[in-house]
């Protein structure tokens, strides 16, 4: 199991960081994902099963919970996926109506 990276802080600094991390701005929170192997870009499992990586990057607030698991425990989560069975990149119909399905890539 990895060290956690926290524990080499003074108590207080443990407590401090987590919420810090809420100042970090987007380039800021990329590079330390990068510089840890966080991932910070959405998925999709494709119809053939395998993982694609989107050019879509997740909320702020699910990465900084993957950057404070990964301080509190050295372990990395994996990145959202989202199923085949919630993904299309077909166009939307010009008029929607409340029945309709929204799927990611429209």
């Amino acid at each position: 199991m990895a060290a956690s990276p926290l524990s080499r802080l003074a108590a207080d600094e443990q407590r401090q960081v987590p919420d810090d991390l809420n100042y970090l701005n987007t380039a800021e929170i990329r590079s330390f994902c990068r510089r840890h192997s966080i991932p910070y870009r959405i998925s999709i499992k494709a119809e053939d099963g395998l993982r694609r990586s989107t050019r879509d990057e997740d909320r702020k607030g699910v990465v900084l919970d993957r950057i404070r698991h990964f301080l509190r425990t050295g372990v990395v989560l994996q990145e959202t996926c989202f199923p085949a069975a919630v993904v299309s990149f077909e166009p939307v119909a010009e008029t929607l109506t409340p029945e309709d399905r929204l799927f990611y890539g429209q």
